[in-house]
């Protein structure tokens, strides 16, 4: 290897000149070869092309200056080459006299070495395939090349040497051009501060150092072979990768596909580590860097204008890269090199996701992103409206109509989305690939005025910065941000009117929910309709005027994507908010119609497409979130993550029927009946309410050899025939043909409606009386009493009723007086859902015979059951099986245990006494401001409202509860009508509901009574 003394040297030294039949003499003489000579164009050597019969060969006369331990370094890296990786294209060296590979002829030293066939790789056209596999190629060299030693590798001073860059510094001072100079000095610079300290910690190996496009031998899309080992030293490892990158950069069209290609093909042979692939840019642009500083200073000392032009051949088209590479920027190429090879664009990347899990933003406008309306925008090209951006105020006037059209308080803008209409100017042209930028790195929200941005996370200012370019940000705001002990990272706001953001500063703290900007007018914002385009960042590569980029060219969209990861981590969009559905609600009534029966009913005059739900939310078909009021069967939320857990990992490994032994039959059994008191103590199980209530007739009916019930007025229990036969609500309205001769109906206990207008125990015992009635008049027409008395513990369908104190145990009293049997229906009151009690039986102070309940025991999975007494199980098998083939299987057993892990764990109980009483307390608050509201009632999270046109004659106002449940259906709350005469409102939430889903529901609620008593109905 050569000091920038020696090597001036041997290029000082007159090279060899031997004549063609002196060099075939050589060749013969010393290694015993023969054939045509044709000579090789060499600077400080000659070397000769020897074609023989048997193979070509290169004859290689040193120049006299030569260390001729240098090339001893250069065989032996051929021969350990040879030896790990015989199948990679480099010379091998020959033999000559006795083994030996070097010798002295005159002044100079010979060797010989197999010639490689093809063409020279930088005048030859150049394929994606060919630079992949030159990534390949020399991955393999770097791999061959570990372990491998040599004194001769150890040259610190040789002017090349990359480790040394900063040696050649002096040199950009003879640089003519002013901005040339600059440019080189900015390199240096960073490479002094960013990547020196950094190179310390990396690996050193002896490498090539200089696989430029004329040391390597191509044939077609691939590398033949590598040549030239005259610049082999132990440097830096991945300075291999580096001075490759830089010569395969010069000058391409397709920067980013032709570096990608290569990085990720070295890689993918030899991998490299993160703080390698963090400076591999740096480290490129620095060999074409030094490539410069040395031709400027070798120029000075040029012996003709013809060795002048020779040397500077490659300085126009490096400084033309350095100056690419400066505009596309050093930090994001680190995220770009880290990306191709192998690792996330950022470091930051996974941590920062996972630190985003389950935070949950302040809104960031005066309305509820979630909730409210929306309707997608494409901004492709060819798309509806696209015709329009280039002008502002038709763009404005037709993203109103369109918001209009479509019944939308605002529009989103994908992120990632391709926006092929946004052809513009130069502006958008990309910089590293032939495609202008087009993708978008941020969500879009688009309204149809200027609206006021909340920050949705604590943090601080970083930048403010105001650009009032055609078609640019306009303002734009970027804050910083820290969760616990996540990485640091940014939210950018564009578009926003610059005087507003006037009360902040860079450092300036931000709480989640402070006022940050409000949005700029056409005028301001780069002549774009109003909109917030919100953008997330997890590194700002080092961009500190705030002029960050919002679009990329999808060449680069996967390393983008990880720099500026989805801004929906913090929105929280559901995934169908971001694709347009694939038919309209109109579309599935039409296909619906055709293929369920139309008994079937649709909730809503609006009908709803639900796609998704999520805790105490469902989700429509644009992603809007319904706040749901109604789903008791969704007793722990919907798709809660324990129980869908539970399915699925059960699921996979066994579902049988329960002929056969397993677990988790008696552990569910055993935990259910725990929970219930004496003595009820063996279970049942079934696939629903309406099954548990039929086998809970059954049982009294074996039980007592009887076969009439006495229900309670307007009760529910089912949808068999045996259940609709004993469930007024059903039977006795539209399409029920009256009640069945073994059916008795007792007065319904209403405390509002009622004869008995308050729940004392009076009026409880009071109400019970008509079962006396019943009774009576059951015995004189059959001889004999009930089999039963089947009652839902509150009143649901009913209305929501909550009977007075000592209903129930007078009622069962007097049934068991006659011989019956006390069945407790907690299909929508059990599991906890009253909060006092796990029953609602329990708040009556009764002890039933049989229980029965329903598919909340499976969070909405088809399971239920019946608990009874050890002595009614008994009698009841009296040699007639009773066999359910999916009752109690092993998923719905562990589905149901899951569902009883969340509301014992997540204290579910204790939420409904805290989040019912609020919601009661404020339904009660809002009867001072709407005389409609004659009573609120409920228990824990079974809560309603009655309406009535009149408090005093209490005439109910069915059509103002459906007005009113329509309202809140538009405004993202889903609610119901029950009662007799559907004039209640019927609160029965997923368990989950806590307050702040409370406080969404009464202010909705309050804001659907002064809607109706503004419009009427």
């Amino acid at each position: 290897m050569h000091t920038e003394s020696t090597l001036m040297e041997v290029f000082e030294s007159t090279p060899p000149s031997y004549s063609p039949d002196e060099l075939a003499k050589i060749a013969n003489d010393y290694f015993g070869k023969t054939g045509t000579i044709k000579t090789l164009v060499s600077e400080r050597d000659q070397n000769a092309r020897l074609i023989t019969g048997n193979g070509d060969y290169v004859l290689k006369i040193a120049n006299r200056a030569e260390d001729p331990e240098v090339l001893e370094f250069q065989n032996a890296v051929l021969n350990h080459i040879a030896e790990l990786d015989p199948s990679l294209a480099v010379p091998a060296v020959i033999k000559g006299a006795a083994g030996q590979e070097i010798f002295k002829h005159g002044e100079n030293y010979v060797r010989l070495i197999t010639f490689l066939k093809g063409d020279i790789f930088g005048d030859s056209k150049k394929s994606l395939n060919l630079y992949g596999d030159l990534g390949h190629f020399m991955g393999r060299f770097s791999k061959a090349m570990q372990g491998f030693g040599h004194v001769k590798a150890h040259q610190p001073d040789f002017l090349w040497n990359l480790d040394a860059a900063l040696n050649v510094r002096d040199y950009a001072d003879e640089i003519e051009d002013d901005e040339n100079r600059k440019l080189i000095q900015t390199y240096f610079d960073r490479y002094q501060n960013f990547v020196l300290p950094r190179l310390k910690k990396m690996r050193s190996a002896v490498i090539h150092s200089d696989a430029n496009n004329y040391n390597l031998v191509i044939s077609g899309d691939k590398i033949n072979g590598l040549i030239d080992f005259g610049d082999m030293l132990f440097a830096k490892q991945v300075n291999e990768l580096a001075i490759t990158l830089g010569y395969a950069m010069m000058d391409v069209d397709d920067f980013f596909a032709v570096t990608r290609a290569l990085i990720s093909g070295y890689t993918q042979e030899f991998r490299l580590t993160e703080d390698e692939l963090e400076v591999l840019f740096d480290l490129a642009s620095m060999r074409l860097v030094m490539s410069v500083c040395i031709s400027t200073h070798r120029a000075k000392k040029a012996s003709s204008d013809e060795h002048r032009d020779y040397l500077l051949v490659t300085q126009a088209p490096a400084l033309r890269t350095l100056k690419r590479i400066d505009k596309i920027g050093l930090p994001f190429l680190s995220a770009f090199a880290r990306k191709a090879g192998g690792y996330r664009a950022t470091r930051q990347y996974d941590v920062l996701v996972k630190s985003l899990e389950n935070v949950n933003g302040h809104n960031m406008f005066d309305f509820d992103l979630q909730s409210e309306p929306r309707v997608l925008f494409d901004n492709r090209s060819g798309a509806e409206g696209t015709e329009f951006i280039q002008d502002g105020q038709k763009h404005a006037a037709w993203v109103k109509g369109f918001l209009d059209r479509n019944a939308a308080r605002y529009g989103i803008g994908n992120y990632g989305e391709n926006r092929t209409s946004f052809i513009f100017d130069s502006g958008f042209d990309g910089v590293g690939s032939p495609e202008p930028r087009t993708t978008h790195l941020a969500i879009d929200i688009w309204l149809r005025g200027p609206e006021k941005i909340y920050a949705p996370l604590d943090g601080k200012v970083a930048s403010i910065t105001s650009n009032d370019l055609p078609f640019d940000y306009g303002t734009v705001l970027i804050l910083s941000h820290k969760i616990d002990d996540g990485p640091e990272f940014y939210t950018l706001y564009g578009h926003l009117n610059r005087q507003s953001t006037d009360h902040l500063k860079p450092g300036d703290q931000v709480k989640a929910g402070d006022y940050i900007a409000t949005l700029g007018e056409i005028h301001e914002n780069g002549g774009w309709t109003p909109h917030l385009h919100f953008q997330l960042i997890s590194d700002l590569l080092e961009i500190e005027d705030g002029n960050y980029p919002g679009i990329c060219s999808p060449a680069v969209w996967d390393v983008w994507q990880e720099i500026c990861p989805d801004p929906n981590l913090i929105l929280g969009f559901i995934p169908e908010s971001f694709k347009k559905p694939d038919q309209t609600v109109n579309d599935m009534m039409d296909a619906r119609r055709k293929v369920l029966a139309p008994s079937l009913s649709v909730a809503y005059k609006k009908h709803l497409h639900i796609v998704r739900g999520k805790g105490a939310y469902l989700f429509d078909a644009s992603g809007r979130a319904f706040l749901d009021c109604v789903n008791n069967i969704t007793h722990v939320g919907h798709c809660n993550p324990h129980v869908v857990n539970a399915l699925c990992e059960q699921a996979a490994k066994l579902n049988t029927n329960s002929r056969y032994l397993y677990d988790g039959i008696n552990k569910l059994a055993a935990r259910v009946t725990n929970t219930m008191p004496d003595p009820l103590s063996v279970m049942f199980f079934t696939n629903s309410g309406s099954e548990a209530n039929e086998l809970a007739l059954r049982l009294a009916r074996h039980y007592t050899n009887r076969k009439t019930t006495v229900v309670v007025d307007w009760g529910y229990h089912g949808n068999t025939n045996a259940t609709v036969e004993i469930s007024p609500y059903k039977f006795n309205r539209k399409g029920g043909t009256g009640r069945p001769d073994n059916t008795r109906i007792a007065e319904f206990p209403d405390p509002y409606q009622g004869r008995f207008n308050d729940y004392s125990e009076k009026s409880g015992q009071g109400y019970a009386a008509d079962i006396d009635v019943q009774i009576a008049d059951l015995v004189q027409k059959t001889g004999q009493g009930p089999a039963a008395f089947i009652a839902e513990s509150i009143a649901g369908v009913g209305g929501q009723v909550v009977y007075p104190d000592g209903y129930l145990k007078a009622a069962y009293e007097k049934i068991r007086a006659a011989g019956g049997l006390c069945i407790a229906d907690e299909v929508q009151t059990g599991f906890g859902r009253i909060g006092e009690h796990m029953w609602a039986f329990e708040r009556q102070g009764v002890v039933p015979d049989i229980v029965t309940f329903g598919k909340p025991f499976g969070n909405g999975h088809p399971m239920a059951g019946v608990v009874t007494t050890r002595e009614i199980a008994d009698k009841f098998a009296n040699g007639m099986e009773y066999f359910n083939s999916f009752g109690g299987n092993p998923v719905s057993c562990a589905i149901g245990m899951a569902v009883l892990d969340v509301v014992e764990g997540e204290g579910l109980m204790e939420k409904a006494i805290e989040t019912g009483n609020h919601i009661i307390d404020g339904m009660r608050d809002m009867m001072d401001r709407f005389p409609l509201i004659g009573h609120v009632r409920g228990c824990g999270m079974f809560f309603g409202a009655e309406l009535v046109k009149d408090r005093d004659t209490k005439e109910r106002a069915p059509a103002e509860a459906s007005a009113i449940v329509q309202f809140l259906r538009e405004d993202g709350v889903l609610f119901s009508t029950d009662g007799p005469y559907d004039n209640v409102l019927k609160g029965k939430p997923p368990m989950v509901f806590g307050m702040r889903e409370a406080d969404i529901f009464l202010s909705k609620l309050e804001k659907a009574f002064i809607r109706l008593k503004n419009e009427g109905i």
